[in-house]
């Protein structure tokens, strides 16, 4: 419907013993009916912090002969070092995926596929998921606006929290969006001062100070348990 064709899992499967995710893709080079869709994963990358995976998507017209039958390539990216209940020690590492699915969208653009949204999730939707948005969202400000423009972290947070309540769900993670942002900042500068170009494609993000492990936590209860992000 609104050919999405990027997905970011920012959750594993089974943390703490818990069950964060059901499994929607078959393993590599195994094609799994879904309904009327059959995946196929074609392809599995393990980068540094995360694990890319290339789907093949069928939606079978069988049944309705008047039913065009469609196909996909769809990529998941699936972050890995987001601990539950905390934040990435490393926010380069949310940058550099960051980095990298923007890149993918803008290639799919650039080939006139016209990709649609890129889905985030993680377990309930809105803690791990909403800091990795609104971390993007900031980015893309910057990135073209210039260094000139407003950066508002809360009025950002609000805004994404009107279009989803709760989203960004403790203030560890209110807190990461500030130490990802100025990590963006500062590398950028690093670049420039190095001679680089100024393009997004070419930063790389060193590894900084990891976020102090404060569990003390913002719209939500202080009981840990009660967080399902």
């Amino acid at each position: 419907q609104e050919n999405s064709l990027i997905i970011v899992m920012t959750t594993n499967e089974v943390e703490r013993g818990r069950n964060k995710c059901t499994r929607y893709w078959p393993d590599l080079d195994v094609s799994k009916l879904y309904g009327k869709v059959t995946v196929c994963c074609v392809k599995e990358t393990t980068k540094p912090h995360y694990v890319l995976r290339e789907f093949v998507v069928n939606r079978n017209s069988e049944d309705d002969p008047a039913e065009k039958e469609e196909r996909r390539t769809i990529f998941q990216y699936h972050f890995k070092a987001w601990p539950d209940h905390g934040v990435p020690h490393d926010p380069g590492a949310v940058l550099g995926i960051l980095q990298d699915v923007n890149l993918q969208q803008k290639e799919l653009t650039d080939e006139g596929v016209k990709p649609g949204p890129i889905v985030v999730h993680c377990s309930a939707g809105i803690g791990r998921t909403g800091t990795f948005i609104v971390i993007d969202v900031i980015q893309d400000l910057i990135n073209h606006q210039g260094w000139d423009c407003e950066i508002d972290i809360q009025k950002t947070i609000q805004l994404v929290r009107s279009q989803r309540s709760g989203m960004v769900q403790t203030e560890q993670q209110y807190k990461f969006v500030y130490v990802a942002i100025q990590h963006f900042v500062e590398s950028y500068q690093a670049m420039l001062q190095g001679g680089g170009t100024g393009d997004y494609g070419n930063m790389t993000f060193p590894l900084k100070e990891p976020v102090p492990d404060d569990h003390t936590y913002g719209n939500v209860s202080k009981d840990e348990t009660q967080e399902d992000d």
